[in-house]
């Protein structure tokens, strides 16, 4: 085969020998999940990997690095302290899905300095869906209720007619943080549901916990969540320490 495609000159010179080793070269797919642990993020082959024949490393690891890069710079924003960094799953056809939170309502004010800072009253929910490796994408608003939101962490179903969530809540600025969990359909609004109503995982003064949260559909199509929760320490100062809690669903419907 060689020869027939070099020119007759080429060929004629050419010199072969017996094949000293055959091997079928191993091909395989993986995609990590979820793509991020507290402020570790996973992008290009550490986030996923796919056979050279897809054409779709570079494009993916481009894709990844875009929407990171964006959200390193909401998130660092100067006037602007109420973003938490995209949570992002892809689904078993490809699908991109990525929950953001974002701003709604700022509150600024400018200290005798001059300099302004800007806190959030109430923040939305941005769901991203993208099924062409994020080359174009969708983006709805699934606020469910007012409030405040902070490091939300979105799970697909296996069959991915699913969507989960895990995340923190509260009405207001004044009001303790709470843990909440959800599963629904693509294309509605998640409807929370209080995992743990009678222990607040940080006081009023303070910020919701940022070290972890999680979401995931088990085996059996419930919903776990995981999060920590301040235990210890002084409101508005000083946590001294957190401990870390689960939960699962007991039902496997969307609700």
């Amino acid at each position: 085969e060689l020869k027939r495609r070099l020119p007759s000159d080429v060929a004629n010179n050419l010199m072969t020998g017996p094949s000293i080793e055959k091997s079928i070269a191993p091909l395989r797919s993986f995609v990590a999940e979820p793509m991020r642990y507290g402020r570790l993020f996973l992008a290009g082959d550490a986030a996923h990997i796919v056979p050279p024949t897809g054409a779709r490393g570079l494009n993916s690891a481009a894709s990844d690095i875009y929407y990171l890069y964006h959200a390193m710079l909401d998130h660092y924003k100067a006037m602007d302290s109420s973003n938490s960094w995209p949570t992002v799953n892809v689904a078993r056809d490809g699908s991109i899905w990525a929950l953001y939170v974002d701003a709604g309502t700022l509150q600024c004010s400018t200290d005798a300095t001059g300099s302004t800072t800007c806190d959030p009253v109430n923040n939305v929910l941005k769901l991203y869906h993208s099924t062409n490796h994020g080359v174009t994408r969708t983006i709805s608003d699934i606020t469910p209720m007012p409030g405040r939101y902070r490091y939300g962490s979105i799970s697909i179903s296996p069959d991915g007619k699913r969507l989960g969530v895990g995340i923190y809540y509260r009405p207001d600025n004044n009001s303790a943080w709470h843990v909440y969990g959800a599963v629904w359909s693509p294309g509605s609004k998640p409807a929370l549901t209080s995992i743990d109503p009678t222990n607040p995982v940080a006081p009023p003064e303070n910020e919701a916990p940022a070290d972890l949260m999680g979401s995931w559909f088990n085996p059996d199509g419930t919903l776990g969540v995981i999060w920590t929760r301040v235990v210890l320490g002084v409101p508005g100062v000083v946590t001294v320490n957190r401990d870390i809690y689960y939960a699962r669903s007991t039902s496997t419907k969307s609700r």
